[in-house]
């Protein structure tokens, strides 16, 4: 996968980490080849059941990585390079939204961009106190991913979403809180220690029934109330029978 994401395991609990920290983790075509075949890894890894997303260093990630992108420009664009490119992209998102096992985000220094579209992913976020986060995608050009036009309306309410993403605000981790984008904010030295206790709490719980919870919360925007009875009715029936198995 690398050396731009490194992948250690302790247990139940698998770390992803963003690792260019002499770049704030700036998001260029290797770090996400990386980070997707560290995503394939960790679904392979059948011991794990939570997985923390990080980065090292000062920040999550800063975004893309703009000298990377000038110089690809000066050399010229290929359309089935950046096809290819983007659908790794995208397949981040997949593997995160889909795998049953749960996320956590711990959210340091700056996410940007995808990196703040990674944090959306994940089913939990610990953010530091001073993390601020915000979509450039519109003012250079590009187009938001990671399915952040589905999932940032339904968090965060239409006309926010506009703001957050036409106007490209800086946010700061209390007003992300506030938002629903993130699941708690605490000292900056305290983020890693966070997610993995709250990692601890969540391995206390029995995670196979989790993962249908998680699958069924991503499903439920899409079914109107007599379907959402049904899914809750036949996947309680299937809770209850692995129990007893």
């Amino acid at each position: 996968m690398g050396n731009s994401v490194c992948l250690e395991q302790d247990g139940a609990i698998a770390v992803v980490r963003l690792n260019r920290p002499e770049k704030l983790n700036a998001i260029n075509e290797d770090l996400i080849g990386a980070l997707d075949d560290a995503l394939e890894a960790v679904s392979s890894l059948d011991a794990v059941r939570i997985v923390i997303l990080c980065g090292a260093g000062r920040a999550f990630c800063a975004g893309n990585d703009l000298e990377g992108t000038e110089a690809a420009l000066a050399e010229g664009l290929d359309a089935t390079r950046l096809r290819e490119g983007t659908k790794v992209l995208q397949r981040i998102t997949q593997r995160i939204s889909e795998d049953p096992r749960l996320y956590i985000g711990a959210i340091q220094g700056w996410a940007v961009g995808a990196g703040l579209e990674w944090a959306i992913n994940c089913d939990f976020t610990v953010w530091g106190q001073s993390a601020r986060a915000f979509f450039p995608e519109v003012s250079l050009g590009v187009f938001p991913t990671g399915g952040v036009l589905t999932l940032l309306p339904k968090i965060v309410g239409l006309q926010r979403a506009r703001q957050m993403l036409f106007l490209g605000k800086k946010y700061d981790a209390t007003e992300l809180l506030s938002f629903g984008l993130a699941t708690e904010v605490v000292a900056d030295e305290d983020v890693h220690s966070r997610a993995r206790g709250l990692a601890e709490e969540l391995l206390t719980l029995p995670l196979r029934n989790a993962g249908r919870l998680k699958s069924a919360l991503a499903r439920t925007p899409y079914l109107d109330l007599e379907e959402t009875l049904a899914m809750e009715a036949q996947e309680l029936v299937n809770a209850m029978l692995s129990q007893a198995q």
